[in-house]
C-alpha cells in the first residue's frame, strides 16, 4: 500500500491539494513502513488529476489529506483511491494513526475455519 499525503517540508500536511509542492507517499507493507520518498509536483501549479494522470502519485492506493474540493474527491473515488480527511497538521501523526487503524481493522478479520 502507499499513502500519499501532501505537504511542502516532508513534515506537515499542506493546508490544500492542489497547493502542495510535493507529496510525502510513505510505502507500506507487512505492517512495516518500507520507504518514504518526497515526490514533487512537476508544475508548481499542477492539479491532483493531473499529477496522478503523469504518474506522480497513480501507484498510490490512499490519501491522507486536510482538505480537498469535490470534484478532486469525486475523481480519486471514481479511481479505487480511499480518501482519509483529516484535521491534524503533523504527517507522523496522521501517518500513524492510519497505520493503527488498518492494522487494528487487519486483525479483527477472522481468518479462521
Amino acid at each position: 500500500m502507499k499513502i500519499a499525503i501532501p505537504t511542502d517540508d516532508g513534515f506537515t500536511i499542506d493546508e490544500s491539494f492542489e497547493s502542495a509542492k510535493g507529496f510525502l507517499v510513505t510505502t507500506f507493507e507487512s505492517g512495516q513502513i518500507r520507504k518514504q520518498e518526497l515526490r514533487k509536483q512537476l508544475k508548481a501549479t499542477a492539479a491532483l488529476s493531473a499529477a496522478i494522470s503523469d504518474q506522480t502519485l497513480a501507484d498510490c492506493d490512499t490519501f491522507i489529506v486536510r482538505n480537498i474540493e469535490a470534484q478532486q474527491l469525486k475523481n480519486l473515488e471514481l479511481q479505487n483511491k480511499v480518501v482519509i480527511k483529516t484535521k491534524g497538521i503533523l504527517i507522523a501523526e496522521e501517518l500513524m494513526s492510519y497505520i493503527h487503524y488498518i492494522a487494528q481493522k487487519e486483525s479483527d478479520t477472522c481468518c479462521c475455519p
